[in-house]
């Protein structure tokens, strides 16, 4: 009987442990439990210093101070600038610095004070460097064509490397390039702009671009009058309004293309005449006898006269 007993509680003793761990199961993973280390934690002198956090060591001084070859720019230590923007923003971060240096001063912090000021005196240095351009060039800086200076810094290379290459063009060159690409702005204007040119005998570029401006303003308005009259006519057998709409706008921009082409014409005639106008002053004498009258117009002097008895003209 002892032996069926032990068995018969072995067997239920397995069952419960089974049970619990199916309830285990359904429950999910058990909370972690916290551990405490047997090791007590370092206080005073010898505890460790907490490690930085990212913003912390985004404002440590030592590292912001740092000032290296490659460091980005910044407007407000000395480095030397690479562009004039970048020149400018040294200088205007100098002035900064100044002011905050002798404000400084004024308030009794005398070592800081004068760091800043010796920093913003060191900043301006840069810029006055930079801006010589004796720094940039090894010989003497003549105006090129067109009478423009230009430094081939290498800013200047990288940005408008072909406006370098075009002041420094010999003349000859210079004017042939400036002529091929006229004639190829004016498009489809070449032929009214080569006899435009001709008609007014164009005596320098800027009277030749004149000429050029003017064919194309007078095409223009021709197509644009031309589309205003076909739309116009088509309106009258369809009688949609869109048509009439359209009309009238190509109409009012051939107005202005022909406007535009009589201005150019004035301003043609005041480079010809140096922006000067003459104005003729005529005078004119008029003698006049006793009882007679006269009309000053400007094809002349028509007087009358007494007839024949005492009487005028006018029956007077």
């Amino acid at each position: 009987m002892m032996r069926t007993f032990n068995a018969e509680g072995a067997r239920a003793r397995r069952g419960a442990r089974k049970g619990a761990q199916a309830q285990a199961r359904s429950r999910g993973p058990a909370p972690a439990t916290e551990t405490h280390s047997a090791k007590p934690p370092m206080s005073g002198r010898n505890a460790p210093a907490p490690a930085p956090k990212p913003s912390e060591k985004a404002k440590d001084p030592a590292a912001s101070t740092a000032v290296g070859p490659g460091a980005p720019f910044t407007s407000l230590r000395p480095m030397k600038p690479a562009t004039i923007h970048q020149a400018l923003q040294l200088q205007s971060g100098a002035a900064l610095n100044r002011a905050i240096g002798e404000a400084m001063i004024e308030e009794g912090d005398v070592l800081n004070g004068r760091f800043q000021v010796a920093q913003a005196d060191s900043m301006d240095a840069r810029v006055a460097d930079f801006m010589d351009v004796g720094s940039h060039v090894t010989g003497p800086v003549r105006p090129g064509n067109g009478g423009e200076v230009i430094v081939a810094t290498s800013e200047a290379r990288a940005t408008i490397p072909g406006v370098i290459d075009t002041v420094r063009e010999a003349p000859g060159m210079l004017t042939a390039s400036a002529s091929r690409q006229r004639m190829e702005l004016t498009g489809n204007s070449l032929t009214l702009a080569t006899d435009a040119a001709d008609s007014i005998q164009a005596r320098n570029s800027l009277e030749k671009m004149l000429a050029h401006q003017l064919a194309a303003s007078h095409r223009l308005g021709m197509l644009f009058a031309d589309n205003a009259a076909t739309l116009i006519e088509r309106q009258k057998y369809s009688g949609a309004v869109l048509q009439s709409v359209e009309g009238a706008r190509q109409a009012n921009a051939a107005a202005r293309m022909f406007a535009s082409f009589q201005e150019g014409l004035l301003a043609l005639d005041r480079i010809r005449r140096g922006g000067k106008q003459t104005v003729r002053v005529v005078h004119q004498h008029v003698q006049v006898g006793p009882g007679g009258q006269a009309v000053v117009a400007a094809g002349g002097v028509r007087g009358g006269g007494r007839k024949a008895g005492g009487r005028t003209r006018n029956g007077q």
